[in-house]
């Protein structure tokens, strides 16, 4: 008997630690899609008290949505995210805001919610790099934007020795690819190469408008 509650009590003190060690990890994991956020919302060349439309892809528990919603007072917001649960905790989250922001169940390809036209500015972060149709997005964005409208791309670049590559991402780095395809496509505004976790983690960002034809 003695054994078994002893053995009963490391099962759960295993556990325990399974799940502190859990948890930690996805915060570790969810600080790498925060980053650069903070560098990009001081980026965008726009009045805080503008009334602007912004549009957000891979919006996720939508943080993003509510750190832009609470800078830019005016702004009305769409999020969109591709996983169903994580769109209802967004929904949960944005409360707060739910006078300005909206979160969708979407993909980001072909024809979205009602409200996808002529938006001001457009948000991707670390979303290119997730997705094989990293192409079609760009001309759906290209499509979505007013002209002179702003894109901002915050992304993955690389990391020396490519343990978070493989990791988060299942496909080559797209910087290489991806930057020269933004640079033709939108009139950058900024290009910046930033370094986290000494060096273990490199990201870059975009700011770009899209012309007037």
């Amino acid at each position: 008997m003695i054994k078994s509650v002893v053995r009963d009590k490391s099962n759960r003190q295993a556990i325990s630690w399974g799940l502190h060690l859990g948890q930690r990890w996805g915060a570790w994991t969810q600080s790498i899609w925060q980053l650069g956020y903070g560098q990009l919302l001081h980026q965008l060349p726009i009045a805080r008290d503008a009334a602007v439309r912004i549009l957000e892809i891979g919006c996720g528990r939508g943080d993003h949505l509510m750190r832009f919603a609470g800078h830019f007072v005016n702004a009305q917001l769409v999020g969109l995210e591709a996983a169903l649960p994580t769109v209802v905790e967004a929904q949960q989250r944005t409360q707060p805001y739910s006078n300005r922001i909206d979160v969708y169940h979407s993909i980001y390809e072909g024809v979205g919610p009602p409200m996808m036209a002529s938006f001001d500015v457009l948000l991707l972060p670390y979303q290119l790099s997730q997705t094989a149709t990293w192409q079609t997005q760009l001309e759906q964005a290209y499509h979505d934007l007013r002209p002179g409208g702003i894109i901002a791309v915050m992304d993955y670049y690389k990391d020396p020795i490519g343990i978070v590559q493989r990791k988060f991402f299942h496909r080559k780095p797209l910087a290489n690819t991806l930057l020269p395809v933004l640079e033709a496509r939108f009139a950058p505004l900024s290009v910046d190469v930033y370094h986290a976790y000494a060096g273990l983690w490199q990201y870059f960002s975009f700011v770009g408008i899209k012309p007037y034809d």
